[in-house]
């Protein structure tokens, strides 16, 4: 019987995270939909996805599953206790919206896993579709209840009677281990019971009680964001062994099961057994995937989920040309284990100035530091492009070097050079010596040495000279393939020259040899076999009589004409897995590249014909003219692949470039991208020009040769290392379960600069407790009073999604210059109530300071935004008192905080000072709430930092220059108001520094409860002898004695490197699990003092903090991030860059990054 004919929109997703909080794909046949179930024991369907237009759904068979679906979905309508039958057809209407979901059965409340049926009239709560009903086709015909047979009547999904018995007690939702090959009724842990359909009035069947059907669901349950749309699912299905539905894969040595799919990547992977009811209320808690998750423990007590985090760290510092024009990283080379990398500088290859050089570096230490190993090589003369290639063996110790000569003019045939390390350990130096002679090209233009290739051994190279006249065709290209002869100590050729089928062809402009030397891909990327520039890749293996080579298995052609197919190639030490790019339209940019990877199969037949067959689907690059795949590197095991992509548009400009990983997943026979994207660090550094993976694909080396760090064009390498990292969520279970997922912060919007040169917009940023509304203080420069200073606020814009945000209601400014306007902020919860500092210039002490409040006032008649001073200035005592240098607002907007770091008190010069002020609605004005809180002694500056609690009844307090524990260690308080108002009293200890010259209190933030602190102490300010640390602090309070003290909540985060300046501003989530933290002075990836900004979550179950996502690096030296907020959820922060020049020196930026 054919199912009713389906809408033809794709997909409609049920519900939210609330009434449909268990999302499974359903794939059926070559259908694809969702199945919603909900704990209130509601069934509905998406409307399905056809790829292929028709309106049915196959039978399907025990082994007619697919990645994500409800594999062998089983559904018994019957009331007796019968084994269910199969389900032969799905088919759906639109779903109604559904009302909010009951309050739980008490029994659930207990046990989340339980499904239980709440009691009362649910017709209320689940409203019967207006639309057809979802139709349920059983391979017996339809159920009918009141005759217990078959029949034509379509039986509708509607809410369970009011009688209906709840369901059996060991009902489990959500997990499921086996799904058994035969039809076996499934055990009770691998189903969810919900009410059978009703199509009558009375609420039992005909044996005077309700009944229930079982619905098992699937272990690849789709845990994604809800409103995502279906994606078709592609590649075969998964094999069945033992009963197991394999429908995951690996990655690294984590077992688990595939979430989701977009074309050629996943959303996530769920681990195996893991299935519990996790996976309904923590859907929104699954990002894209990136890097491979490392295993993690799981146990079976409550606890925290916790989320794996990987991502390509740069180890090391990067390797930078000798002077402009070098082009130093043209070509790169690692070792297996990645300790040794050869370097190629060719020079501009447009002149001959230059005779180009090559350089090795070996590692130093476990850090990833390296030296240089032996002496610099150098080509004979200039215009030699020597270093235009290069290889290396397995050990590091040998390297092949190719010199082709300069292009343009033909007048030298190149030539190949290979050098082997000669250590002296008894006077520890090291000096590369040649082996054997000058291997030259015969013919001047034949760019002999464009490309080369080493053995493991050292002892075989391959030479591709691509504009030979092989077979006497102009430009159809050669290479030929030599060995060691050590009777003689020079190389001779073995086997023939391998010459290009036909004119133009440039066979050998890319070449690559098996670790045996036996095997040999050569790259042909002019050929027109397929279309003009279409190219194509032969693969040879020396024949056994060892005198010549032939072709192994077919011809691999490019699609199109100017796919350049075959412009790189890497071919695995086993020779028996090819990867092979094609960057497409050389110097045209109308595609992006693509790269396909080849695994050798013989056939088992008397023949054994050898054939490559390709592996997974092809891996495309972003975006049109990426040239993605112009260079590849593929792991040993052929598992994992590099792909440099030079002309990509990344994050920090035009052609910077980029390098991707993938990772095979032999269960989908599909790549995935592991780890970030690496982008390039300015535009036009082309960086991926070069790439070389280690042999366990957990390395990259990749060049940058038009970077200009030490000059223009003098080129750079760097070094990346896939690291993991462990993140603890925010949604606690009532079973345990960790979900291994990749997280990474990604930039929301644009960056807001700065209106002019030393605005410096970003001295203080505060973000509302959504993130949708961001204030931003705009101080000016403080060493001169040429700019009042001045406050911007911006809210998102609406637009879903984007993160774009406009400025909401005027810029608010100072009243004259120097006034430091804007020198630090604070928004309410709403983000419509701000307070902003204007301490004055530090040096003259001519000014007192003050501080204003604004209100948000909107008219919606005529659609406008004004900020309106609350109240009067507040204003400072005395000149000099810098007034105004820290604030802090509660949530409602009607308690401010105001600290005065150079208010000479009765304890000193510059103890400082902190006054708590409170709207006084009758009087429309500033009181102040209880009296001065002040500094212990001379130069403490207390009130550096304030920090208020949401009601304002707590304040925190820093005094970063106090001598308690050694000049300048540090201090900070925190203090409550007594019930009459009138005095603030300390609560719990006083935190001091470890050390002189820690700062402890630069950076203070009081969780909205007042019952979590976080205290940066950024250390040696001036000195930098130090990384900085934050520590985090729970206040716990005494049952016995009433008493309170503060306890420290995991171990101190610690700055990555001495003069990071960690900690100088912080920033807690409502929750205080999760903390940014800013490091002013450190030398990220992109310069010096770039400063970057980590986040960090409390992992409940290590009770430590673990870092959540990458490092968040400035953009260009010196940007140098002073101030953070974080949203209540700590999934967005913003960050201002108050030395940023992208709109002028010192202009300033700030830019908001997202958690994905």
């Amino acid at each position: 019987m054919a199912a009713p004919s389906l809408p033809s929109t794709s997909t409609h997703v049920i519900g939210n995270a609330v009434n449909a909080p268990i999302a499974s794909v359903a794939h059926i046949g070559d259908r694809v939909g969702i199945l919603a179930t909900s704990p209130w024991a509601l069934l509905d369907m998406a409307e399905a996805y056809s790829s292929s237009g028709s309106n049915e759904f196959r039978r399907p068979t025990p082994l007619d599953v697919e990645v994500g679906e409800v594999g062998g979905l089983r559904s018994s309508l019957s009331s007796s206790d019968a084994p269910p039958t199969l389900l032969t057809s799905i088919s759906s209407v639109p779903p109604p919206a559904l009302a909010p979901p009951p309050t739980p059965h008490p029994k659930a409340e207990e046990d989340i896993m339980d499904v239980a049926t709440p009691p009362g009239n649910h017709d209320e709560l689940f409203p019967r579709p207006s639309a057809p009903p979802l139709e349920l086709l059983m391979e017996n015909g339809y159920f009918d209840e009141e005759s217990s047979a078959p029949s034509t009547t379509p039986a509708a999904i509607r809410p369970p009677p009011n009688n209906a018995p709840p369901p059996p007690e060991n009902a489990v939702v959500g997990t499921r281990s086996k799904i058994a090959a035969s039809n076996d009724t499934p055990t009770a842990a691998s189903a969810v019971f919900i009410p059978p359909p009703s199509t009558h009035s009375r609420e039992a069947d005909s044996r005077g009680r309700a009944s229930w059907m079982v619905m098992p669901l699937a272990e690849a349950t789709a845990v994604m964001p809800l409103g995502d749309a279906v994606q078709p699912m592609e590649g075969p299905p998964p094999d069945r062994e033992g009963g197991d539905l394999r429908s995951g894969g690996e990655i690294g040595s984590l077992a688990g099961l595939w979430v989701s799919r977009r074309k050629h990547k996943r959303i996530g992977l769920v681990s195996l057994g893991l299935m519990t009811v996790l996976a309904a209320i923590i859907a929104v808690m699954v990002v894209k995937l990136g890097p491979d998750p490392k295993p993690i423990d799981v146990t079976t007590s409550t606890s925290t989920a916790s989320l794996t985090i990987a991502i390509w760290k740069q180890q090391g510092v990067s390797i930078v040309g000798d002077a402009p024009a070098d082009v130093l990283g043209s070509s790169i080379a690692i070792s297996d284990d990645a300790s040794t990398i050869v370097i190629g500088a060719q020079g501009i290859a447009d002149d001959d100035s230059k005779t180009g050089y090559v350089k090795v570096y070996r590692t130093s230490d476990d850090s990833g530091s390296r030296v240089q190993l032996g002496q610099t090589i150098y080509g004979h003369a200039t215009g030699d492009l020597t270093g235009f290639s290069v290889d290396i063996t397995a050990d590091g110790n040998a390297i092949v070097i190719g010199s082709p000569g300069y292009w343009e003019d033909d007048d030298r045939p190149g030539y190949v050079r290979v050098f082997a390390l000669e250590s002296e350990d008894d006077v520890s130096t090291n000096t590369w010596k040649q082996i054997g002679r000058d291997i030259i090209g015969e013919v001047d233009g034949d760019e002999f040495g464009y490309s080369v290739s080493i053995s493991e051994d050292g002892n075989t190279i391959v030479v591709g000279a691509r504009k030979a006249y092989g077979n006497n065709l102009e430009y159809s290209g050669r290479a030929r393939v030599y060995r060691m002869d050590y009777s003689q100590s020079d190389w001779v050729q073995i086997g023939n020259d391998i010459e290009g089928d036909a004119a133009y062809d440039n066979s050998g402009h890319s070449v690559s040899l098996s670790a045996d030397g036996d095997k040999v891909v050569i790259g042909s990327p002019w050929n027109d076999d397929n279309g003009d520039s279409s190219g194509h890749v032969k693969v040879y293996q020396m024949n056994s009589a060892r005198s010549s080579w032939e072709q192994l298995g077919q011809t691999l052609y490019g699609d199109n004409a100017s796919d350049y197919s075959g412009w790189y190639v890497d071919l695995s030490p086993g020779g028996n897995t090819l990867a092979i790019g094609s960057p497409g339209d050389y110097g045209d940019g109308d595609r992006p590249g693509y790269v396909r990877v080849f695994s050798l199969t013989v056939s088992n037949d008397i023949t054994g014909t050898s054939s490559w067959e390709q592996i997974g689907a092809t891996i495309i690059g972003e975006a049109k003219g990426d040239q993605f795949g112009e260079t590849v590197s593929i792991s040993d095991d052929g598992k994992t692949i590099a792909v440099g992509a030079q002309f990509n548009d990344g994050e920090n400009g035009v052609d910077t470039g980029h390098v991707k990983v993938y990772r095979m997943d032999d269960s989908q026979a599909d790549w995935i991208q592991i780890g970030n994207d690496i982008d390039g660090e300015a535009a036009y550094d082309y960086s991926g020009v070069s790439v070389s993976l280690s042999a366990d694909g957990t390395k990259v080396a990749i060049g940058s040769d038009w970077n200009d760090d030490n000059g223009m064009n003098a080129g750079l390498v760097r070094f990346y290392v896939l690291e993991f990292e462990q993140d603890d969520g925010d949604v606690t279970t009532s079973t345990s379960t960790a979900i291994p997922t990749i997280s990474f912060w990604k930039q929301e919007g644009v960056p807001i600069v700065g209106d002019a040169a030393d605005d410096e917009l970003g001295s203080s940023v505060s973000v509302s407790s959504d993130a949708s509304t961001i204030v931003i203080g705009a101080q000016g420069n403080r060493d001169s009073d040429s700019k009042t200073g001045y406050v911007k606020v911006y809210r998102t814009n609406g637009d879903s999604g984007s993160g774009n945000r406009v400025q909401l209601g005027q810029t608010i400014n100072g009243d004259a210059n120097g006034d430091q306007f804007g020198f630090f902020v604070d928004a309410a919860a709403n983000g419509n109530t701000i307070v902003i500092g204007s301490p004055g210039i530090w040096d003259e002490n001519d000014r007192r300071g003050y501080v204003r409040v604004f209100t948000l006032e909107s008219d919606d008649d005529l659609g406008t935004n004004a900020w309106k001073q609350l109240g009067q200035d507040i204003i400072g005592e005395e000149d000099g008192d810098d007034f105004g240098y820290s604030v802090s607002i509660s949530e409602d907007g009607r308690t401010i905080a105001v600290g005065a770091v150079e208010y000479d008190g009765e304890d000193g010069v510059d103890s400082g000072l902190v006054k708590v002020y409170r709207m006084d609605d009758s009087k429309s004005d500033w009181v102040q709430l209880g009296d001065d809180i002040d500094g212990e002694a001379a130069y403490d500056n207390s009130g550096f930092s304030v920090s208020l609690s949401a009601d304002g009844t707590k304040v925190a307090i820093s005094s970063p220059y106090s001598d308690y524990n050694g000049d300048d260690s540090g201090s900070v308080k925190v203090y409550q108001i007594e019930s009459a108002g009138s005095s603030w009293e300390q609560l719990g200890q006083t935190f001091y520094g470890d050390n002189a010259g820690d700062n402890s209190g630069w950076s203070v933030d009081l969780t909205p409860d007042g019952n979590t602190l976080a205290i940066g102490s950024p250390g040696d300010i001036n000195d930098g002898d130090k990384p900085g640390y934050v520590r985090v602090f729970s206040l716990k309070v005494s049952d016995d004695t009433d008493t309170s003290s503060w306890e420290q909540i995991g171990a101190d985060i610690i700055g990555e490197a001495k003069g990071d300046q960690f900690g100088w501003s912080v920033s807690l989530s409502h929750g205080g699990k999760s903390i940014a933290v800013s490091a002013l002075s450190n030398d990220g990836e992109n310069g010096v003092d770039t400063g970057h900004v980590r986040v960090y979550r409390m992992d409940g179950s290590q009770l430590d903090w673990i870092q959540i996502g990458n490092d968040i690096d400035g953009k260009a030296a010196h940007d140098s991030p002073m101030s953070v907020s974080l949203s209540a959820d700590g999934n967005k922060v913003a960050i201002g860059y108050f030395w940023n020049d992208d709109n002028g020196e010192n202009a300033g930026n700030v830019q908001v990054y997202v958690l994905e």
